[in-house]
């Protein structure tokens, strides 16, 4: 009789726990297919440069399991178009309103540091350092002047000072392109030969342009810097320093000044010599130098 009552027990107690083992793997068969669902997500189709407007040629849609769906995602391509991405997408990185611009952020200003100046320097792709110099770069800025009398009323150069005026100074864009990625893009297509199938650039597209021309470099400065440059473009010539990506020093290092009779070492005048120029002719384009 009591083993009857031991067999009982031990079969009720097994049949619980099979309940209560088949109740837990649904469960968790429930959540895991909950999980897995698929979901529409748009996606980056290629990789995005920073500052696209998105057009459908950018976006497509896909689905993945929920249980790797991004916040603030959505599955509607109309969502997103005509919105600019102030940062670089990958191709297949899930679209989030995070990576776009609110009504200030698409604009050149957000790239300025606060209590700074952007500046922009008129330059050539001589005294750009070849062109090589790209937005997020740190350059020193020399300013050459001719020293003089006034004879007559005329002025009568003497001599040819070049000084260091700053040092340390932020590029935030060169020609209108303030984005690593499309300096990086533009210099590619510099590359390219003439006659290539490249797409032309257009007025939406100004970080696409080709860098041919080197026209304008522009500083982050501060008011006080700013009107040491304005000063300097007006009264001599300017030329940039590429600085190191791996300077650390940081600081500014006392660069004494030059000119032409002490950097010869004799004690005659130096007779400036003109500045060369030349016209480079580009299909039907003139180019002046």
């Amino acid at each position: 009789m009591q083993n009857r009552k031991a067999v009982l027990i031990s079969l009720v107690c097994a049949l619980v726990a099979m309940v209560m083992v088949v109740s837990y793997v649904s469960q968790k068969e429930r959540r895991i297919l909950r999980m897995a669902s698929p979901v529409k997500v748009v996606l980056a189709a290629r990789d995005i440069p920073e500052g696209t407007r998105l057009d459908r040629s950018w976006l497509k849609v896909a689905k993945i399991p929920k249980k790797f769906v991004q916040p603030g995602t959505s599955g509607d391509v109309e969502d997103w178009l005509g919105k600019t991405v102030v940062i670089p997408v990958l191709k297949d990185t899930q679209v989030m309103e995070p990576m776009f611009s609110s009504s200030r952020q698409g604009r050149f200003s957000v790239k300025v540091p606060p209590d700074q100046r952007a500046f922009s320097v008129a330059v050539s792709e001589v005294s750009a350092v070849s062109g090589l110099i790209g937005p997020g770069d740190f350059v020193d800025v020399m300013v050459t002047v001719e020293e003089g009398d006034i004879v007559n009323g005329q002025a009568v150069s003497r001599d040819i000072k070049t000084r260091t005026i700053l040092q340390n100074a932020l590029v935030l864009a060169v020609n209108r392109i303030y984005s690593d990625m499309r300096f990086r893009q533009a210099s590619d297509l510099k590359q390219q030969s003439r006659g290539s199938l490249l797409a032309s650039p257009t007025d939406d597209e100004p970080a696409m342009e080709k860098l041919d021309n080197i026209r304008t470099v522009t500083l982050s400065l501060s008011p006080q810097d700013a009107q040491k440059m304005s000063l300097a473009q007006e009264i001599g010539s300017i030329s940039l320093m590429l600085r190191s990506s791996w300077d650390e020093s940081g600081g500014a290092a006392p660069i004494p000044s030059i000119n032409a009779r002490e950097f010869l070492g004799i004690k005659k005048m130096v007779i400036p010599r003109s500045r060369p120029a030349w016209v480079e002719i580009r299909g039907a384009e003139e180019v002046y130098r």
